[in-house]
């Protein structure tokens, strides 16, 4: 058969044509499960005059043709949009009926999967159209009024343009990407607690004060008692965010920034536009029957609502005292403080979290970055198979994809100034040693040796694949009857210069010969073009295939990177000193040195987070007992979430999306912890069991709700198409349970237990021992 033949002689070299059979496929036969080509475009495209006639113009016709393509192929196989937060490539595939069977065809592209990707994008930011209805409507029945949800979803998602003004306007940033807009998941949940509070407050203030109180007394308490509270939890969760902002990693770090603008921009429009919306609702709606504007209309009950009012100084035993209580409070007043507060359960409870507490520390410690790149999209889409079969089904061939190292010579780093270009003013490549040095810099390179274990082959390059302009040059000269080394050294750069600007090596050594127009260029190193122009020598470059890929863990690329330094400062101390300040080059370096930065923003947002937090702590409740207590709290939020959440129940590493999940989940995790402890504070009380008891009534219905609507806005990312998401909605919901269940259970239980009575704790009287101590031996 003709197809035996055509495979009998592609089998004579698999290394060169294994990129077409799959991993068992063995020779003499004609047998391959898997198989797949390619197709290469042509260049100049019709109607352009040369490769770099317009170059844009030539790349954007191509990549539309590609996506085109794509798009066909999907209508030939009927690959549609199940529904419109859907993706037509998502849990579908392309089969074609033959005499044998049926066979999957698939098709790729980079350009065709980065069209999908940003159309996914697009469609899963759709999601947080469905977050904000969500959580208006949990704000709605929570409050009991339509006016008060709507206000405070105004306050919220204000809160985006006005933050994004200040951002881009006034602080001169233009860095703004899609990982920005996650801010939208994280605001929702923050800013609709920080309206609970206050609204929470303000009915609760008509008790607190007594019902003579006048409106405007009940006004100062509630915004005296919420501003308060909401600034200690804003102030931490700013500074968890701004711990990022020190990050090395442009978009983690221009994230925090804007995320912690965003936190104290919507402290400060919560608290100027609050105060009078409920002054205007308690005046003017609140005592109107509920269908105008309240949402018990929806019972079918058209009454007179009512705050109900709270109080907290009635008696633990009497119940009949709490009948003005809302169920909630009522709640968190009786059953849950009878059965955590003052029952012996506190103590198994206790336990319970320190156990978690250590799985979390093990877990933690063995979070690492990935032995492998993270999946773009889910295991069913069918980019991703295609992806998948490439890269696990198929021969090893000189189509496998590489991490690239390249070999400069001519420019200098500085480390300080990374952003200017510098030129090595001792670079010359005209005269003979020069050109000798280069040359035998690509001779070496192809059999250099690499000792690291992550080195295929144990090579630096894989299989002598080294790209040198120097050997194409060489060849081009052959035609002309010349060979290297050429001197004088004027020669030489005028047949470089001339040989750069042909097409085979625009193709072949794209930007590896660094002619600079430079009209103060003087010397054997610059030349002049046809028209007048005077261009300089300035650099030289040459790229190697390695022989792994990326990415790799930091820890498996250093010793390669070591590997690649001992061979560039071994040529830099044979070669001339107009060629000895060459340096190595790659992304994979890249890559190990971002995987370093997001362990490190981790572990210093981490410090920087509890140190903060437990500054604030002290200055809000004034108290060292309760800051410790609530620093431990913050830290098994974290510890479990990323240990026992990432680690241990999905096996996650630390990649990208995790770590910036982390970023958002330190944020996350100091709010309702610092709510209860300032209500802790706030109480009348002097016994520990009825502080935590008050605090439990006044704070608890307000940390339940921002709860419940930040579980919402992070829920709803399951239903996202990629992984991204996924992963963090998923960090978003584990971190408020996680949160929600170390502050309502484990910090109760440790203030009923050993929380501060009475002074001890508090930080001014130590202050004012420590004031008294030093006055006296002053005065002495």
């Amino acid at each position: 058969m003709e197809i035996d033949a055509v495979v009998g002689v592609l089998d004579d070299d698999l290394y060169q044509n294994g990129y077409f059979f799959d991993k068992n496929f063995k020779v003499g036969t004609s047998v391959s499960e898997f198989t797949r080509t390619s197709y290469y475009f042509g260049a100049p495209l019709a109607d352009f005059q040369s490769t770099t006639d317009k170059f844009n113009d030539q790349v954007k016709k191509v990549e539309d043709f590609q996506v085109s393509l794509a798009d066909g192929l999907c209508d030939k196989y009927d690959l549609k949009q199940t529904w419109a937060l859907d993706s037509k490539y998502k849990g579908k595939e392309a089969t074609v009926k033959t005499n044998s069977g049926e066979v999957k065809v698939f098709w790729f592209s980079n350009q065709v999967m980065m069209a999908e990707f940003n159309d996914i994008v697009t469609v899963d930011f759709s999601w947080a159209f469905f977050c904000i209805i969500s959580v208006w409507v949990y704000m709605a029945f929570h409050t009991q009024s339509l006016m008060l949800a709507s206000f405070g979803m105004f306050e919220i998602v204000i809160a985006f343009p006005v933050t994004y003004f200040f951002y881009e306007v006034v602080c001169r940033i233009i860095f703004f990407q899609s990982v920005h807009i996650l801010a939208i998941f994280v605001i929702l949940g923050i800013g609709a607690d920080d309206v609970f509070v206050f609204v929470d407050a303000f009915k609760q203030s008509m008790v607190e004060l007594g019902p003579d109180s006048s409106p405007r007394e009940q006004l100062r308490y509630a915004v005296s008692r919420a501003s308060q509270a909401i600034f200690a939890t804003s102030l931490t969760t700013a500074g968890a965010f701004l711990a990022t902002a020190t990050s090395t990693i442009m978009p983690i770090a221009s994230f925090g920034f804007f995320a912690t603008w965003l936190i104290l921009l919507l402290f400060c429009i919560n608290a100027a536009l609050m105060p009078p919306v409920l002054v205007v609702w308690s005046r003017n709606f609140a005592h109107l029957p509920c269908c105008v504007c309240h949402t018990s209309c929806l019972n079918n009950v058209c009454k007179c609502c009512k705050p109900k009012q709270s109080a907290l100084d009635a008696p633990k035993s009497d119940d009949t005292s709490l009948d003005h209580l809302r169920k909630s409070e009522r709640f968190f007043y009786t059953t849950f403080s009878d059965y955590i507060v003052y029952s012996k359960a506190k103590y198994g409870i206790i336990a319970f979290f320190s156990v978690l507490l250590i799985l979390g520390i093990v877990f933690t410690v063995q979070l690492e970055p990935p032995e492998e790149q993270d999946d773009w999209f889910s295991s069913d889409h069918f980019l991703q198979k295609f992806i998948s079969y490439s890269d696990d089904e198929f021969q090893e061939s000189v189509e496998d994809p590489v991490s690239e190292v390249g070999l400069v010579w001519g420019l200098k780093v500085d480390q300080e100034d990374r952003g200017t270009l510098y030129y090595d003013t001792s670079f010359s490549l005209s005269e003979r040693a020069s050109q000798e040095s280069l040359i035998e810099t690509c001779r070496l390179l192809k059999t250099a040796e690499c000792s690291a274990s992550k080195c295929g082959n144990g090579m630096l390059a894989r299989y002598g694949e080294v790209k040198c302009f120097m050997e194409g040059f060489g060849a081009w000269l052959a035609t002309f009857n010349e060979i290297l080394p050429l001197s004088p050294p004027q020669h030489f750069t005028d047949r470089l210069f001339s040989y750069s600007n042909s097409e085979e090596a625009k193709f072949n050594y794209t930007n590896m010969v660094g002619f600079v127009l430079d009209p103060e260029c003087s010397g054997p190193d610059c030349v002049t073009d046809e028209q007048g122009r005077m261009f300089g020598l300035k650099f030289a470059r040459m790229m190697a295939n390695s022989t792994f890929e990326d990415p790799l863990p930091f820890k498996n690329t250093d010793p390669i990177y070591d590997e690649w330094e001992k061979f560039v400062k071994t040529r830099n101390e044979a070669s001339p000193e107009a060629l000895n300040k060459a340096f190595q080059v790659s992304y994979t370096w890249n890559s190990a040195d971002t995987q370093r930065a997001l362990v490190a923003i981790v572990m210093s947002g981490m410090g920087i987070t509890f140190a903060l937090a437990f500054v604030v702590l002290i200055v809000a409740t004034g108290n060292l007992v309760l800051a410790l207590i609530s620093i431990v709290t913050i830290a098994g939020i974290v510890l479990t979430v990323l240990g026992v959440g990432a680690k241990l129940i999905m096996g996650w590493s630390l990649d990208v999306t995790e770590s910036i999940s982390a970023v958002i989940l330190i944020g996350l995790s100091v709010d309702y912890c610092v709510h209860l402890a300032h209500a802790y504070k706030e109480s009348p009380s002097s016994k520990r069991g009825d502080r935590m008891r008050d605090a439990l009534t006044t704070m608890g219905i307000s940390v339940t709700a921002g709860a419940v609507t930040t579980f919402l806005a992070g829920a709803f990312l399951f239903g996202a198409v990629l992984p991204f998401f996924n992963k963090f909605g998923f960090i978003v919901v584990f971190t408020v349970i996680s949160s929600y269940c170390w502050s309502m259970f484990f910090f109760t239980a440790a203030c009923a237990a050993i929380g501060p009575e009475d002074e001890f704790g508090d930080v001014m009287p130590m202050l004012k021992w420590v004031y008294a101590k030093l006055s006296d031996k002053a005065a002495k």
